[in-house]
């Protein structure tokens, strides 16, 4: 119930189950309170973020990350990182 209350508020995906909209904006939810894990504010601050994504249907989310600030760098395959590009153009 949790996922489908959060992909009815905009979530593309998430980052350590903190979950983002497709700009990359936090959506706050019951999960946060139960998480122990890095804030995503804390991962802005970081000065090296690496995030490790792969496959068509997770490229709405690693663009998310990106638009959100959260990565600096990305390790994924050719076909997920041209897909990214295409949404990321529109």
């Amino acid at each position: 119930n949790d996922f489908l209350l959060l992909t009815m508020r905009g979530a593309v995906g998430d980052i350590l189950c903190h979950f983002i909209d497709a700009d990359g904006n936090f959506i706050p939810s019951d999960i946060e309170s139960r998480l122990i894990s890095t804030s995503l504010q804390r991962l802005k601050e970081l000065d090296n973020t690496i995030g490790v994504a792969a496959g068509l249907s997770k490229a709405k989310s690693i663009l998310a990350a990106l638009r959100g600030g959260y990565l600096n760098t990305l390790i994924t395959d050719e076909t997920t990182a041209l897909k990214v590009l295409e949404l990321s153009a529109d």
